[in-house]
């Protein structure tokens, strides 16, 4: 007799357990984003706790970026991390941490006396020993304070894995003194990515000839391979940049005061020197305008560029104090979606004073009416525009040059504009006829405004044991006076609208903003629901609330600190 095992039917109509996947059997890339993701979330280091596997494949995430803070001493082992996660490290950061009052640096005349923080020595041991190491950063808070040596400078480039290069804050070297090899066997690695940048406010002198001279060696021996590049104006050496092609760069820009007009940047235009990147997409030239210099045309009035469009594939345009004849405008790409045509710094810096009396006094800012503004919009033919920023002194044609905008670009998303007027009572800001200007806009998302209020002047701050916050009569007016300035553009702009910022011009803020959400509800109308305020990288969100059984008056009010967190600082606002 014959005997058969029946196996139970597979029922179609219960959920099979689904396959696992080894954590190990993914992509590497794969795997790579997901660790990323998990290090950006704090939860990397405590999975690699947990067994070697893990640890052995997050080392290269943990450990990938490392910071290190040089006090009043040369780099030593002291201040690296421990050698058995070098070969780990593929971004490391030297920041100068001594306070300025405390450093004697080359520039105060006792050269014996200054300390040199990156020396080489045990910087090239630890640098060599890093094969992952593809970007190196220094930094200082303070202009200034020390240099990178130009023996420094020899071992940095020769290094044959970097590929990006960032240095703020930091001169290069100020003489010929540290040079440790002959200029004709100096060496350079092909660099994607080279940020020089200085502090705008600094003392002078602003640049010096061996600060050119290192320029000019890094960027012969990386013309070929750069896709970014930061360079301060006063030192960019545009003679070399006119000589040699840049067939790979995507970003330019040049940021500081505008050359004397001896100089031979002023005889040789921009769109000359800049005339050899074909692939330029993003161009800043943020220029500071210092008394008795003439402003910059990037492409003068008749001067024949060899090339009718010299950056076909420009997206991303910034330019300090434009000019009406300026030929660049009409040789623009139309496919071109950001454009920034303001002053450096913003005109209100002048006005409230944040600069400092010995800048307003050194810098100029020639700021262009709302007519010249618009005679400069109808050159660029750019109609896929998503992104412009504008600042103007308000004349006659205000009006025109906003219903302009929904014309020429349709397709704004969003939209910055900075609106000086002549001193005016608050209730006379048109801001009712300028929404409706702008209602047009029918992609409109983002708004940022500089409406045009009285600035006020005055201090604010904390005071007292019970840390009460003391306020000027005149800030709570003028805040009010934005918050209805803000109900009514809410009311009338079009229904894309999901931001509006508005400039609240104070000398106690300077740079803040007060930002609201405008959130669309059934009815056809729309109001503010949130208000708190921006400053720099640190958010201050307002909390309302109405205590039981008291009204304090706004000019009472009284903020509490509660927390600061993650860049984050909440204030309690009684009302």
């Amino acid at each position: 007799m014959s005997m058969s095992l029946a196996l139970p039917a597979v029922r179609s109509d219960v959920a099979q357990p689904t396959p696992r996947i080894h954590l190990f059997n993914l992509d590497s890339d794969v795997l790579h984003c997901i660790l990323e993701e998990m290090f950006r979330d704090k939860s990397l280091a405590p999975l690699s706790a947990t067994c070697r596997s893990l640890r052995k494949v997050s080392l290269p995430v943990l450990f990938s970026f490392c910071e290190i803070l040089l006090l009043r001493k040369p780099v030593n082992s002291y201040a690296f991390p421990p050698s058995t996660i070098w070969p780990y490290i593929q971004h490391v950061s030297l920041v100068d941490s001594c306070d300025p009052d405390e450093c004697t640096t080359p520039l105060d005349g006792d050269e014996s006396a200054a300390v040199e923080l990156f020396v080489p020595g045990f910087l090239t041991e630890a640098l060599s020993s890093m094969p992952g190491l593809t970007e190196l950063s220094f930094y200082s808070p303070y202009p200034s304070l020390h240099n990178l040596p130009r023996s420094t400078i020899n071992v940095i480039l020769a290094l044959p894995q970097l590929r990006r290069l960032n240095v703020r804050g930091i001169l290069f070297d100020y003489g010929a003194k540290h040079l440790s090899l002959p200029e004709s066997e100096m060496q350079s690695v092909p660099l994607t990515s080279f940020i020089y940048l200085q502090w705008d406010v600094r003392d002078p002198p602003r640049w010096h000839a061996g600060e050119q001279d290192v320029l000019t060696r890094v960027l012969n021996g990386s013309a070929d391979s750069l896709q970014t590049l930061f360079l301060p104006n006063e030192t960019a050496p545009l003679s070399l940049m006119r000589r040699s092609h840049w067939p790979n760069l995507r970003q330019l820009r040049l940021r500081g005061e505008v050359r004397p007009a001896y100089d031979e940047a002023s005889i040789v235009p921009y769109v000359a020197a800049l005339s050899g990147m074909p692939r330029l997409r993003s161009l800043f030239l943020e220029l500071f305008l210092p008394h008795g210099s003439r402003v910059p045309a990037i492409w003068p009035p008749g001067y024949d560029a060899a090339c009718s469009s010299p950056w076909p594939d420009l997206d991303s345009l910034t330019l300090s104090h434009p000019q009406v004849d300026d030929q660049l405008y009409r040789h623009l790409p139309s496919t071109m979606r950001q454009l920034a045509l303001c002053c450096s710094p913003y005109h209100h810096h002048f006005v409230l004073g944040s600069l400092g009396k010995s800048r307003r006094d050194e810098w100029v800012d020639p700021l262009l009416t709302s007519s010249q503004m618009r005679s400069i919009l109808r050159q660029c033919e750019t109609p896929g525009l998503t992104h412009l920023t504008m600042q103007f002194f308000a004349d006659h044609a205000e009006m025109d040059l906003l219903q302009y905008l929904s014309h020429a670009f349709p397709r704004l998303e969003s939209l910055t504009v900075h609106i000086y007027r002549p001193e005016c009572e608050h209730k006379d800001i048109p801001a009712e006829a300028i929404g409706r200007t702008l209602a047009t806009l029918a992609r409109l998302r983002a708004l940022r405004m500089h409406l045009g209020f009285k600035g006020v002047p005055g201090r604010e701050g904390y005071r007292g044991a019970t840390l009460n916050y003391f306020r000027i009569p005149a800030h709570d007016v003028l805040e009010a006076a934005v918050d209805n300035a803000a109900r009514i553009l809410a009311n009338v702009l079009p229904p894309s609208l999901e931001t509006l910022d508005l400039f609240v011009p104070t000398e106690a803020r300077p740079h803040e903003w007060a930002h609201y959400v405008l959130v669309r509800r059934d009815t056809p109308s729309r109001s503010v629901r949130e208000k708190y305020w921006v400053k720099r990288e640190v958010e201050v969100r307002v909390v309302r609330c109405r205590p039981l059984g008291r009204v304090i008056p706004r000019a009472a009010l009284i903020r509490r600190l509660l927390q600061y967190e993650h860049g984050v600082l909440e204030v309690l606002e009684w009302c």
